[in-house]
Formats: C-alpha cells, structure tokens, sequence
C-alpha cells in the first residue's frame, strides 16, 4: 500500500473520529431519547448547537484546507524531506487537539479555548516550514503566510470574546459568529488554493 494511501486512511479516521466526538457530546444524551418532532426540536435548539455549529464549520475549513496542503506538499518532488516528515505529526497534533475541541462543546468557555489550541496549533505547524523551507513552493508559501494571519486574528478575537463576555447565550452566539467570519475570510482570501485544481492535476491524466 502506498504511503500516501495510509495517510489518507488515518487522515480519514480522524476525522471521522473527531466529528462523532462533537456529536455524541452535544446531542448523545437529549436525541437518543426524542419520541415526537417537538422533542427532536428541544434536543437541538440547545445551547450547545452554537458550539456544534462553530466546530462543523471550523472542521470542514481545516480538513479541507489539511488535505490541499497534503496534495500540494507531495506534488513538490524537490522539498526537504524534514517538511514532508513534520506534515504527519502536525497532522496527528491537530486533530487530537480538534478531537479534545468536541468533547468540550457543552460549554462556551472550555470549548473556545480548545478551539483557540487549535489554531495555536495550526500557526505553530505552519510557521516552521514558511521560515525554515528554501524548496516550498512560492504559492505555497503565500498560502501558509495567510494561514497564520487567520490563525492570530482568530486567536485574540476569542481571547477578547472570552474575557469580556459573562453569560454562555452571548459567549455561544460572539464565538459562533467569529468563526463563520474567519471561515468565511478563509475561503475567500483562498479561493484559488481552495476550489482550483493544481497545474500537475489539471495536465497530468
């Protein structure tokens, strides 16, 4: 089996893994027990559906955004192999932090703060090979510079959300909101990463 095969199978199962996690907290005990559409309606209309919103939305930027920068990393025959090597374990790091992210989406507080590890994280993994690496390529390397950018905005927003707010409804629906923004941001500032396929796949065959 390939190695980027087995890369893409653990990448999958964490994923899978980490979503169930945010699930199972959030609507593990309320749904299992809904008899009528009304009490489906109880179960999600919850506080903690602001969290739930706030890790699909923020899952789906990082897996998406994990899995071009995988593509375009294995499609440069000339980097450093210690970039490829620091891939996997910054890959692995993310999504445990992600997975700890979804067990915590009962409260506001617990759970911006994990997700706020995360995009530490995230700037932390980015950082190294957009300084340190001579053989990235240049979009790349653009592309992981906007990265941390997001990734520090994102960061004091919910540092200056959590301390200013008191009551969980307000923290829920701020931190909700911040993360539609930076995703939103995301896609758009990377709207050619993100949705346009690389030259080596649009010629290759």
């Amino acid at each position: 089996m390939k190695r980027q095969n087995i890369e893409t199978i653990i990448f999958g199962f964490l994923v899978s893994l980490t979503l169930k996690a945010s699930l199972d907290t959030g609507y593990g005990k309320s749904m299992p027990g809904a008899d009528t559409w009304l009490q489906v309606w109880h179960a999600v209309w919850v506080l903690p559906s602001f969290q739930v919103f706030a890790f699909l939305i923020t899952l789906v930027r990082f897996v998406y955004g994990a899995y071009r920068m995988h593509e375009g990393i294995e499609q440069s025959p000339d980097l450093e192999r210690w970039v490829l090597m620091w891939n996997i374990p910054g890959t692995l790091v993310l999504f445990t932090i992600f997975y700890l992210t979804g067990l915590s989406v009962l409260k506001p507080e617990p759970f911006y703060v994990c997700l706020g590890a995360v995009h530490v994280w995230d700037l932390l993994w980015f950082i190294v090979p957009a300084i340190f690496s001579d053989q990235l390529d240049k979009e790349l390397k653009n592309v992981m510079r906007r990265f941390l950018l997001l990734d520090v905005i994102t960061v004091v927003a919910l540092v200056i959300m959590i301390e200013c707010t008191d009551a969980d409804l307000s923290a829920s629906i701020i931190g909700a909101v911040i993360m539609t923004v930076m995703a939103s941001l995301d896609f758009w500032l990377n709207r050619v990463f993100y949705f346009h396929p690389p030259k080596a796949q649009s010629t290759g065959g």
